[in-house]
C-alpha cells in the first residue's frame, strides 16, 4: 500500500503510534529478561511487531510535500 498523500499530521500520528508501540516493546522485553512472558503477553507481542512493520512500510512510502503550498 502506497500512501503518498498522507498529510503531515498523518504521518505524526502514525510516528506517534509507531513510537508508542516501540516503547511497548522495549519494555515487555526488559521484564521478559527476568520473568518469562506469559502466553497473552506473547501473543500481545507478537500483535504489536505486525502493526511495527505495518506502520514502517506507511512511513517509508510518504513523500514529502517539497515545494507544495498549503
Amino acid at each position: 500500500m502506497v500512501c503518498e498523500n498522507l498529510s503531515a499530521n498523518q504521518a505524526k500520528e502514525l510516528a506517534d503510534e509507531l513510537t508508542a508501540l516501540a516503547k511497548q516493546q522495549s519494555e515487555a522485553l526488559q521484564t521478559a529478561a527476568y520473568l518469562k512472558m506469559s502466553e497473552k503477553q506473547a501473543q500481545q507481542y507478537d500483535k504489536r511487531a505486525v502493526r511495527i512493520s505495518e506502520l514502517c512500510g506507511l512511513l517509508g512510502n510518504i513523500r514529502p510535500d517539497v515545494g507544495k503550498k498549503a
